[in-house]
């Protein structure tokens, strides 16, 4: 007789799997974001960098799990391959640098061509992640190998270290999602993830040395499933395909849960941690549900028919409990707080996916009981089952991203895949095994449920408000990059992104037009632009009205750049028929970090500061990137919407441009109160104003029409609202945004919440002025290095955009000093038209 492991092991080994899983999961989402940094933010670098990892984990399973009966020391095993993955993750580090090193060659052999460049960005990762994900992959197959000593435990054993993994990787997901980048930086929590796998190695080992098992594994007490009346053997060819259908069809799940939710929520690194961990706690508790069927000696093909059309049934109903949960679609949040708005997300999400996701978990380790009669070892099978598992695992994300989502759409893909488990439980019934009537009709009488009455196929994927906002929809494109619309508002042509956010509008052409106009004639004499983002193609298509030899444009999601050739060429000045311009649908800092190629003018459209991904394009690493892809006199364009910022992470990016550029000016994009936006010019040398500039002959002309006239034109020097160098003293208590410390993709969504509540407030209003007074003050605007070339007299110009915005800020407040900031702004434009015409 083999002896059973003692309860103070049964606990060690619990306490390291746990601890393992957790750890597992800081490395793949500091991973995942490390990669979107060399590769980009796509679908495509993503699906890369999760299938390299996978491959993996799919690979260890199958070596390890084929080896586990011939161990005699599986604990001791157990802590080298978590020593293994230690020295992996740290050789991590030296391959990394290898690569990027390497990156630039790569992007000019492959960069233009995404399907061949997307192969390029999956061999990377396989050579970064294969070898940690290899010995990661080895652990379940081993560590079952080491608690199984009679056959029987197996699936009591094996779906209580899944369920521990699986909880412990919930927390894992939690910790770098809410707290280890922006507390310890990426690279200490790294070191914190290696640290940990470090431990539980060296512990396993030390214990392990101690433990040698020499005896066979006993077989299960029965070699039989017991089936109503009758015994009948599953095929074990049955619990591989159930296996890898399970894992088939919970990462497509993820896939396009992951896309359902997207449309309501504020999509930061937040939302995505909390949606994570809940679909992993989900997991667990479904594993610990198979560990009850195991425990009770559960083990029939009846519960099996019933799980999967229980399953079928839970996910098909999943879009209609998501839009009655959030009112029909509608952005979830209203005014509360960021902790209130968390908790919010997190209760949807157990409501609407977690209770399917539970039944959904309970069934790969419940194969684990059904597999007890088989020949293999409890290593083995378990690293057969998991193999094929992941396997479909890596299937199941790439069909739903990109092909569900684009030929199919969201809601098709969510009802295909809940026929699919219906389908495979009736492939039950039809096996031939003796059913009650019952047990064999449920399934039938579910799939035909799900096609009729609890078809969700047909929900509409875009909220419009027809009434209220006189909305219509006019076309919709739903990619493995985001889900895009066209909608008519209020005569308007408007583009959308994931239901709430708007890319651009023809209701704002001007403002659109005027990021590129502004760092156009700031230039002495551009040439080549590069745009990083699109959206509508307004903003872009400005570029032609000038002199210009070569136009790039890096927009990230195709969907918008369908969106902008379908509806907005009639707005883009021939974006699409010149000659002159290129589009590249790829994340514009990867373009900029493989291209050798310089430009006059780079710029940096309006972003979503909160959006998970953006923040990397504040970070010092990418502005030192665009500083070497200017030309000499080359001007970087950040766009900045303060009606999406505090001061603090204005600050912030401020202070990110400072330490790359010598020179930060800032200039208003708009006069507007409530929707203002400004651009940062970093410039690539010290850089004053010359009085040829272009910006000035514009205004020249601008002021020369305004004398005489009644209505006076704004010239862009009016724009302008000072300068600032290091030493300035908003940057004094703030950090810079870097890839190791991301402030802003972490402060940002907080930010965005505490705003709803009331409890901070934008970048606008009285805090713009106190901010801009000071710099275009006369003293000030004397004293600006910037500016002094420039006949004093423009400093009149500056001062009337000053009072222009304040006008509008007082308008849209109802102050009665709203007409007197317009009357000074029009009286210092025409004594500045008089004094520069003179």
């Amino acid at each position: 007789m083999t002896r059973e492991p003692t309860t103070s092991t049964l606990v060690l080994t619990a306490l390291l799997f746990f601890v393992s899983g957790a750890a597992a999961l800081v490395y793949e989402v500091l991973w995942m974001k490390e990669l979107s940094l060399l590769f980009g933010n796509s679908a495509q670098a993503a699906a890369a960098t999760l299938a390299a990892f996978f491959t993996g984990i799919a690979a260890g399973n199958a070596f390890w799990g084929r080896r586990a009966s011939r161990l005699t020391r599986p604990l001791f095993i157990y802590g080298a391959l978590e020593i293994g993955v230690t020295l992996s993750a740290l050789l991590y580090f030296a391959i990394y640098a290898i690569y990027d090193g390497l990156y630039p060659t790569l992007f000019a052999a492959f960069g233009l061509n995404s399907s061949l460049f997307s192969l390029t960005k999956f061999a990377l990762a396989l050579v970064l992640f294969f070898p940690a994900a290899f010995f990661m992959g080895g652990t379940l197959p081993v560590m079952t190998q080491f608690l199984v000593r009679n056959k029987s435990t197996l699936g009591k054993r094996a779906s209580t270290l899944y369920a521990l993994n699986t909880i412990g990787a919930a927390i894992g997901a939690l910790a770098a999602g809410f707290y280890l980048p922006q507390s310890l930086g990426l690279d200490q929590s790294y070191m914190l993830a290696m640290t940990a796998t470090l431990f539980v190695g060296l512990l396993a080992m030390a214990c392990g040395r101690q433990v040698s098992i020499t005896d066979d594994v006993e077989a299960a007490e029965t070699s039989e499933i017991v089936v109503g009346d009758k015994k009948a053997i599953l095929p074990y060819s049955w619990l591989r395909l159930l296996a890898g259908f399970s894992g088939f069809a919970s990462l497509a799940l993820q896939v396009l849960w992951i896309r359902m939710f997207a449309q309501v929520l504020h999509n930061s690194v937040y939302t995505y941690a909390a949606i994570l961990s809940i679909f992993l706690v989900a997991l667990a508790l479904g594993g610990g549900i198979a560990r009850e069927l195991a425990r009770r000696h559960v083990s029939s093909v009846r519960l099996l028919i019933l799980l999967l059309t229980l399953t079928g049934l839970l996910i098909a109903v999943s879009p209609t409990v998501f839009h009655a949960l959030t009112n029909g679609g509608s952005y979830v949040g209203g005014s509360e707080n960021f902790s209130a708005y968390i908790f919010h997300i997190m209760g949807i999400t157990a409501v609407t996916i977690g209770v399917p996701t539970t039944v959904i978990g309970i069934l790969l380790p419940y194969l684990f009981k059904l597999a007890e009669t088989g020949k293999l070892g409890p290593g083995e099978t378990v690293g057969s089952l998991v193999t094929i598992n992941t396997v479909g695992a890596i299937a199941g994300s790439v069909v739903a991203g990109f092909l569900l989502l684009e030929w199919a759409g969201m809601w098709f893909g969510i009802k295909l895949i809940a026929c699919l488990y219906l389908v495979m439980a009736i492939g039950l019934v039809i096996r031939g095994t003796q059913q009650l009537w019952v047990i064999k009709l449920s399934p039938i009488i579910a799939l035909v449920l799900v096609l009729t009455v609890l078809d969700t196929s047909k929900l509409p994927v875009v909220k419009i408000d027809p009434i209220g906002k006189n909305e219509t929809l006019l076309k919709v494109w739903e990619g493995a990059d985001a889900t895009v619309a066209v909608v008519r508002r209020n005569g308007h042509l408007r583009t959308k992104m994931n239901n709430w956010y708007t890319l651009g509008s023809t209701g704002d052409t001007l403002t659109q037009q005027a990021q590129t106009h502004l760092p156009m004639q700031l230039h002495p004499n551009p040439k080549s632009v590069f745009y990083l983002g699109m959206g509508t193609g307004i903003t872009a298509g400005s570029a032609l009205d000038y002199n210009i030899e070569e136009v790039i444009v890096s927009e990230l999601s195709p969907s918008a750049i369908r969106a902008s050739k379908e509806y907005f060429t009639d707005y883009t000045n021939g974006l699409y028929e010149d000659s002159r311009v290129t589009v590249i649908t790829e994340d514009g800092r990867n373009v900029l970090r493989g291209s050798q190629s310089t430009y006059d003018l780079i710029i940096s459209d309006l972003f979503i500061p909160w959006k998970a991904g953006t923040g990397t394009l504040y970070s010092v690493e990418h502005y030192t990137t665009a500083r070497k892809r200017l030309s000499a006199g080359g001007m970087y364009a950040q766009w900045l919407p303060l009606y999406q910022l505090t001061r603090k992470e204005f600050a912030i990016i401020a202070k990110s441009m400072l330490e790359v550029f010598p020179t930060v000016s800032i200039w208003r994009g708009n006069f507007w109160g409530e929707r203002a936006v400004v651009a940062l010019i970093g410039h690539k040398d010290k850089a004053q104003l010359e009085p040829d500039a272009p910006i000035l002959r514009t205004s020249t002309h601008a002021l020369r029409q305004s004398l005489g006239s009644s209505e006076q034109t704004v010239p862009l020097m009016a724009h302008f609202a000072g300068a600032m160098d290091a030493n300035d003293p908003v940057l004094k208590d703030v950090p810079a945004n870097t890839d190791n410390f991301p402030v802003i993709e972490y402060l940002a969504p907080i930010n965005h919440r505490q705003e709803k509540a009331g409890e901070v407030e934008w970048f606008l209003g009285e805090q713009m002025f106190e901010f801009v007074a000071p710099r275009v003050s006369r003293q000030a605007l004397l004293a600006e290095p910037y500016l002094q070339k420039l006949d004093p007299n423009w400093y009149e110009v500056v001062q009337a955009g000053y009072y222009l915005q304040a006008s509008y800020v007082l308008k849209d407040r109802e102050h009665e000093d709203a007409a007197a900031a317009l009357t000074t702004h029009q009286s210092l434009l025409k004594r500045a038209a008089n004094l520069l015409g003179q």
